[in-house]
C-alpha cells in the first residue's frame, strides 16, 4: 500500500511534529547530532507505519527539540528520567522489546 506523498512531505507546524528533514529547518543542528538525540532519547519521536520492514514515517517533537536548544541540560535530564533508572537508551529499549512506535 502506497502512502499519500503528498501528505506525508510536509511539516505540520502547528500540531507540533515534523518529519526529519522538517525538524532540521526549526533548529540549528546538523542531521547527525538530530539522530543522536533521537537515540539518545533527548528529542521524542514516532514512527508511524510497519516498523519490521524499516520502512515508515519518523515525526520528531518539535517541542522537545525547542526544550533541547532552550536549555540542553534540562532537556538531558529529562530524558534521564524517562529512561527509568537505567542507562538503556528510549529508542533501544524499543527495539529490544520487538515494538512500540517512538
Amino acid at each position: 500500500m502506497r502512502m499519500n506523498t503528498e501528505i506525508c512531505e510536509t511539516e505540520n507546524v502547528e500540531t507540533g511534529w515534523a518529519r526529519p528533514h522538517g525538524a532540521l529547518r526549526h533548529a540549528p543542528i546538523s542531521r547527525t547530532f538530530l539522530y543522536d538525540l533521537l537515540r539518545r532519547g533527548v528529542v521524542e519521536s514516532h514512527r508511524i507505519g510497519k516498523s519490521a520492514t524499516g520502512r515508515g514515517i519518523r515525526l520528531i517533537s518539535l517541542k522537545s527539540l525547542d526544550d533541547y536548544v532552550r536549555d540542553p541540560q534540562a532537556a538531558e535530564a529529562k530524558a534521564a528520567a524517562r529512561s527509568n533508572g537505567d542507562n538503556t537508551p528510549i529508542m533501544a529499549k524499543a527495539a529490544s522489546t520487538g515494538g512500540g512506535t517512538l
